[in-house]
């Protein structure tokens, strides 16, 4: 989190935000330390701010989590109200949810194409997968 001692800082932001009775807290797990493209190393534990937000409504968490590593954090917090959320890779997989439930393997984004600006390449060029091509033709669903 960026700083020795976190906890009453964070733990008092917390405290506060429930106060405001939100519809969920969203929490994006540090994977990578500050930028550096390196993984963050120390204790980046969550569990006290899902201690101290205690249930009072969902908390969503991202943070380049994978296919295998959602379903980790899942089975860790099972007694916790959480939703493992994904951003960069819904980009290169525009069939995610189908993906990870199939245990199909997930495209590799290019971050360096995020913000061309008024260019659809590597952001909605990415292709579904032929398996789910394949389940959506024998819905119906796609028609060529």
């Amino acid at each position: 989190m960026g700083m020795k001692d976190p906890k009453p800082t964070f733990s008092y932001l917390v405290q506060e935000l429930k106060k405001l009775k939100l519809g969920h807290m969203h929490i994006v797990v540090q994977q990578i330390a500050g930028g550096t493209g390196q993984e963050s190393e120390g204790d980046d534990s969550i569990d006290f701010l899902l201690d101290t937000w205690d249930s009072q409504s969902p908390v969503l968490l991202a943070g380049g989590f994978t296919a295998e590593s959602a379903k980790e954090v899942v089975e860790q917090y099972h007694d916790k109200d959480i939703i493992v959320v994904f951003g960069r890779y819904f980009i290169s997989n525009p069939d995610l949810p189908f993906r990870i439930k199939e245990g199909i393997e997930l495209t590799p984004y290019n971050r360096a194409k995020f913000y061309a600006n008024k260019n659809p390449d590597g952001y909605i060029s990415y292709e579904f997968s032929k398996q789910f091509l394949e389940a959506d033709k024998s819905h119906g669903a796609i028609e060529n």
